[in-house]
Order: C-alpha cells, then structure tokens, then sequence
C-alpha cells in the first residue's frame, strides 16, 4: 500500500501489451518496495496497448497512465517521469526480464550517497534473460563501444533496469 507522506522513491513501469507478465511485476514490485520501509509510489505508464495490460495495471492499486496512442517506451518513460513525485526514481520492464527483489541492492548505492545512477545488468545473473542470440550479442557490443567512448566499465548499458535521483531530470 503506498504510504501517505511525500514518496522518496517513485518506481516508473512502461507497459505495452504485457498481459501475461504485467500482473506478477508489479505484485513483485509492490513487495519489494513495502520492504524497504520508504516512502514510495508506484506508476505504470501504459503505452496504448492493445491487450488487457491496462486493466490488470488498473486492478493493482496504482497510479496507471495511459498515452493516448502508441509513442513507444520513451514517451511512457517520458510522462512517467513528469508524474514521479519522488526524489529517486527507479525504472523497470513490465515483461518480466527484471527482478524487483533486488530493489534493494540497485537503491542502496544512491540511497548512501555514492552515486547518482545505477544501471541493473542482465548479464549478472545465472538466468538468460534473452529472448534470442543475436539481441544478446548486439547489447554486448554496445556496451563494448560505450566502454571506449567512456572509459567506464558497464555490463548493461541498455538494461531499463535503473534508479536516479530525479535532480538528474531537471
């Protein structure tokens, strides 16, 4: 149940046509924020989508938005991002490919200061996320050429897996 007081963390979810999955996400994004004892909100930006994903958003007891066409996940993320209240915002897929159980460990780095962005990596569990090969193997090039460009090491460069403070926004 989200608290009452001024959320600290707002978690953002895009959603578009992930009926089988939606559900279950956020359920497990619900229980992995509860734990944390924080003020928090949680919004599911819907990207038109064609299946029932909307009305099983609507039926978890969040804020749910819906963009009046499909714009793509820039956009969801986008309005989400206007309606976040919170000082730290964190972003996840609705299809599954992300665990909210670890919510704890991608926030607690900006929760302790350290840092202002942390990018989850799908590379660093046991479990192929994947769908195919070849999406796998574009992502690890890429990452590969953003480590020349940046002379920063990064698993996952493209993961929707993130928390920021929102300062970062403005």
């Amino acid at each position: 149940m989200m608290m009452q007081e001024e959320p600290l963390i707002s978690v953002v979810i895009p959603v578009f046509n992930e009926e089988p999955t939606v559900g279950d996400v956020i359920e497990n994004v619900k229980e992995a924020v509860e734990e944390l004892r924080l003020p928090h909100e949680i919004l599911v930006v819907d990207d038109c989508s064609t299946d029932n994903s909307l009305e099983i958003s609507k039926s978890k007891k969040v804020k749910v938005y819906r963009l009046k066409r499909h714009m793509g996940k820039g956009y969801a993320l986008r309005l989400g991002f206007e309606e976040a209240k919170g000082k730290i915002i964190v972003t996840l897929d609705s299809d599954g490919s992300h665990k909210p159980k670890e919510l704890p460990k991608v926030l607690e780095p900006i929760l302790k200061n350290e840092v202002d962005l942390v990018i989850g990596s799908r590379f660093l569990c046991k479990e192929n996320v994947f769908s195919n090969k070849l999406n796998k193997i574009g992502v690890q090039l890429f990452n590969f050429l953003i480590r020349i460009l940046t002379g920063k090491a990064t698993t996952d460069s493209q993961s929707g897996y993130r928390a920021f403070k929102s300062v970062i926004l403005e």
